[in-house]
């Protein structure tokens, strides 16, 4: 884990590999339990000459006399860096969520984007929350979870209404197919109606 041989290691100090920002927390660490004998643990950033910084998780506790500190170090610097990954990439998502916020305000189409396969979440442009007459951040999706979607309207085709799964988006989601011209007459609760022709598309990611 140090990266040097055990016979060098002996009687050196532990904290000349910590790193310089994280040495003030160690000290203190190492104080609480020479003062409490009690256990302590916590994280900590090791600073390997020539090497990338290491992450380990410790346990600590003071032996019976008070006089040694036994100490357990666990190498968890691809878990740190998978997380740090993990939060990278939801601020790379709340960003571009941000930026298409943005350009769904300003868009004078009528758009729906589903951010599931299932479509339980669906945003829309203003346009089309104006046509749905649903308010600003509606989530605009027939297969929404209870509470959440759309009554202003039922989608209609042929006279029939059609289930929610038989939309056209939900059937592009889950078809991974191109739907075209689909073409849908909105019923709404005051008895007029509007009739709506379209396209829904599937956007795949690297994974497909």
């Amino acid at each position: 884990l140090l990266g040097i041989e055990r016979a060098r290691l002996l009687k050196r100090r532990l904290i000349m590999f910590v790193a310089v920002g994280a040495r003030p927390a160690f000290s203190a660490l190492l104080t609480r339990v020479f003062q409490s004998k009690a256990p302590e643990s916590g994280e900590l950033r090791l600073s390997i000459k020539g090497e990338p910084p290491v992450s380990v998780q410790l346990q600590a506790h003071a032996a019976e006399d008070g006089r040694e500190c036994r100490m357990v170090l666990l190498d968890i610097t691809e878990r740190k860096r998978a997380e740090e990954a993990l939060r990278a990439s939801e601020a790379t998502a709340r960003a571009h969520a941000d930026e298409l916020a943005v350009v769904l305000a300003a868009t004078p189409a009528i758009t729906f984007i589903a951010h599931d396969r299932e479509c339980r979440h669906m945003t829309s442009s203003s346009a089309a929350l104006r046509l749905l007459r649903l308010a600003v951040g509606a989530n605009t999706s027939k297969t929404a979870p209870p509470g959440e979607r759309p009554e202003t309207f039922r989608a209609m085709s042929d006279g029939r209404e059609l289930r929610p799964e038989e939309l056209p988006v939900q059937r592009a989601a889950a078809t991974g197919q191109a739907v075209h011209n689909a073409e849908l007459t909105l019923a709404f609760n005051d008895g007029t109606a509007r009739t709506i022709l379209g396209n829904a598309v599937p956007l795949f990611d690297a994974e497909g």
